[in-house]
Order: C-alpha cells, then sequence, then structure tokens
C-alpha cells in the first residue's frame, strides 16, 4: 500500500471510530479494526504527531515520559499503536473544542488520562 493510501486509511479510521462512539454498532467496528490491521496495529510517531496536531518532538517527550505507547515494530522502529492513539485524539480534539490553544491541547489530555488511571478500581461482583 502507497504512503498516501495508508495515511488516508489512518484518516478513515479516525472518522469510523467517531461514528462508532456516536452510534454503536458491530459493523462499523469490524471494518475499523480490518482498516488497522491492515496499518499493522501501529503508525510512524511522526503520523501520530500529525493526527494529534503537535509537533514531532512534544510526542516524543510524552512516550519518554510514558505517557504514550510505542511498540517496536519488526523493522526495528518505534510506532504508536493505533486504538490508544485513537483514545488520545479523541481526548485532545475535546480540549480543543473546549477552548484550550492548539499547540497546548495534549497536556490536559494527558493529565486526564493520568487521573483516570490513578483512579480505583471497583472489584468485580
Amino acid at each position: 500500500m502507497a504512503l498516501r493510501e495508508r495515511e488516508k486509511t489512518l484518516e478513515n479510521i479516525v472518522r469510523l471510530k467517531r461514528a462508532e462512539l456516536q452510534s454503536p454498532d458491530p459493523d462499523v467496528a469490524a471494518v475499523r479494526e480490518d482498516l488497522e490491521a491492515q496499518l499493522c496495529g501501529t503508525v510512524p510517531r511522526s503520523w501520530a504527531a500529525r493526527l494529534l496536531g503537535v509537533s514531532h518532538t512534544a510526542l516524543n517527550k510524552r512516550i519518554a515520559s510514558g505517557d504514550v505507547p510505542v511498540v517496536l515494530t519488526k523493522e526495528g522502529r518505534k510506532e504508536v499503536p493505533i486504538p490508544p492513539l485513537l483514545d488520545l485524539f479523541e481526548q485532545v480534539d475535546g480540549h480543543r473544542q473546549r477552548g484550550h490553544h492548539r499547540l497546548h491541547a495534549l497536556t490536559p489530555a494527558i493529565t486526564e488520562a493520568r487521573g483516570r488511571a490513578d483512579e480505583p478500581v471497583a472489584p468485580a461482583p
């Protein structure tokens, strides 16, 4: 798959995830998961930074701090797994829509995610 086709596939994955959030549909989820598999489940860090609307440097700082996960591909590159990237994208986009500065929406989204991670989990019944 050509580079531009792969980037278009990521854009379509984002659109399908949004449709899924608005109206859960197992068929939409299945198509999204298939498209993610076509991208081998990860995207280059530069794509992730572009999707989030942040610099590559800002994303790398968040990766180094452990706030954004990466996996090592079989080619030896560090790439961002698509599912957590989509979740982070929705959080960042939400912060931007609430008026956070375009370049600083990643920080409140990460802070919010850390807060959720620190919340105690209720035991299963």
